[in-house]
């Protein structure tokens, strides 16, 4: 699914790093957890491992609408559990069938609307169409509470809605550069910012591209946190150091493609 094509429209994928897996603590008793001032039932779920060279093992496993416990939740007394929730697990049904349904679309507007459905799998999503229309989209589904990394207290009851999925369609600046970015509400693990600014500062270099370009585009090895860093750098560097100011050059003139030297 990296990319594909039919005779109106054209797709490709990064990844989207969306913020889609929660971890919490529960506090459990008697096949149960707390929320707020309530005690709410879990489902037991037992499940048969086969292990080659002895006896089946029988691993026990508590659920909610907060993902699974780990853990023996059918303790008399409160413990304290560690649960997991990737969001969208339980539709991956819906991703597979909006991949089959990709391939019929007929322009960009189709395929944004598509993927709506994959709730599951985590894609920033660019488009193209014969009409000259872009799109793009991310896909998978948040955590509620997206912009807090680490362990949530499951006692405590949470409000609110997965964040919207960052959707863009015929930008003004028309081009669409992907690299993993940032997205806030909705990136979890963000990559460095410099290869979207490089591909964006490509892009806006010229107005129409060939096959060629977009190719050159994607081999491109200039470094802009160099460059950035050189700025800052240079006036810390002694002056007499050849080295230092053999370096400081490479990185305010770099070429796009880096000799083994640079």
């Amino acid at each position: 699914i990296a990319s594909g094509r039919n005779r109106r429209c054209a797709w490709s994928y990064t990844f989207g790093h969306a913020a889609n897996v929660s971890v919490g603590l529960q506090r459990c008793a008697a096949g149960r957890r707390a929320v707020g001032d309530e005690w709410l039932p879990l489902r037991r779920r037992d499940e048969t491992v086969r292990v080659r060279g002895r006896a089946d093992e029988l691993w026990t496993f508590w659920d909610s609408d907060e993902g699974t416990v780990m853990g023996d939740a059918a303790s008399e007394q409160p413990v304290h559990l560690p649960s997991m929730q990737w969001h969208g697990f339980e539709h991956t049904y819906r991703d597979l069938m909006a991949f089959a349904d990709v391939h019929r679309c007929r322009s960009v507007k189709a395929l944004l609307k598509v993927h709506e459905e994959i709730k599951f799998l985590s894609l920033a999503g660019t488009f193209a169409d014969v009409d000259g229309h872009l799109g793009y989209t991310q896909t998978g589904t948040t955590s509620p509470d997206p912009t807090r990394w680490g362990p949530h207290a499951g006692w405590v009851a949470r409000d609110g809605a997965p964040a919207p999925a960052p959707t863009v369609f015929d930008p003004p600046s028309g081009f669409i550069a992907s690299a993993n970015e940032r997205h806030d509400g909705w990136t979890a693990f963000p990559e460095p910012p410099y290869r979207h600014r490089r591909l964006s500062e490509l892009l806006s270099s010229q107005d129409k591209f060939a096959p060629a370009d977009l190719l050159r585009m994607s081999y491109d090895e200039l470094d802009l946190m160099c460059r950035d860093l050189a700025e800052a750098w240079g006036p810390l560097f002694p002056a007499h150091d050849a080295a230092a100011a053999e370096m400081l050059t490479w990185a305010r003139q770099q070429a796009s493609r880096q000799s083994s030297h640079g």
